[in-house]
């Protein structure tokens, strides 16, 4: 008998062992599949959308009562004594099991999750006047896609004017004649904000002078025309 039960057990646990393993995922209608950020770009609300209306969606998503992040308090993951490694800011692992942070986590955390549904031009920032972290999304020199986007819909954001000014700036004229000099932005920054930086040694007033004079040597009968109140300073070719 004894036999037999040893028998019968090893029989058992040998078929247990080649069992399949199942993770089952319940979602619903109201509810993005968050086990993977592939899968949570593929949720029904926004998987037809692209550019700007993407990126409005799944931060409405992750604003909201039932399904967002709560700005409640910081959160350790494991027992490092340094704040700055233990802090869980993972997209994953916040949208999953811990759900609150500080906005200092959920920069990091939304930048991940824009990264990871396919936005390659996302950052997270400190804002040290007001202590707070951001989030943002650009368009990387693509002023068209822009200018698309803001076709499409039926909404107008906030001060979205001022690049449509500039849209039609570069409809005319194209990116490489677009000159920025500036030294309160930084260089990285201005590379990808659809301008041509004119970077090089020197404070912004000497490369402004420089580009100028370069620019003249070339065109000696150009006229300049400068606006002494307003920002703008223009370089017209005869």
């Amino acid at each position: 008998m004894r036999v037999l039960l040893l028998l019968l057990a090893i029989l058992f646990f040998s078929a247990a062992a080649q069992g399949r393993a199942y993770c089952p995922r319940v979602t619903s209608e109201h509810n993005a599949d968050t086990t993977d950020l592939k899968r949570f770009r593929n949720f029904h609300l926004w998987k037809d959308k692209t550019g700007n209306e993407l990126a409005y969606a799944i931060w409405q998503y992750l604003c909201g009562y039932e399904t967002g992040l709560y700005h409640f308090y910081e959160v350790h993951d494991g027992p490092d004594p340094y704040g700055e490694y233990s802090t869980m800011r993972e997209p994953l692992k916040m949208l999953n099991v811990y759900n609150m942070g500080y906005c200092g986590i959920f920069g990091p955390t939304v930048e991940g999750i824009y990264h990871g549904v396919g936005f390659e031009t996302g950052r997270s920032f400190f804002l040290a006047k007001w202590s707070h972290c951001a989030t943002e999304i650009s368009y990387d020199n693509d002023w068209r896609r822009f200018l698309s986007d803001a076709a499409a819909s039926a909404e107008t954001k906030l001060d979205q004017w001022e690049l449509q000014m500039q849209s039609r700036v570069l409809e005319r004229i194209g990116l490489e004649r677009l000159w920025l000099v500036s030294d309160g932005i930084p260089a990285e920054m201005q590379r990808h904000i659809a301008v041509t930086p004119v970077l090089g040694a020197g404070d912004a007033k000497g490369r402004a002078q420089g580009a100028i004079d370069e620019f003249l040597s070339t065109r000696p009968d150009a006229r300049l025309a400068v606006i002494p109140d307003g920002p703008y300073t223009m370089l017209r070719p005869e």
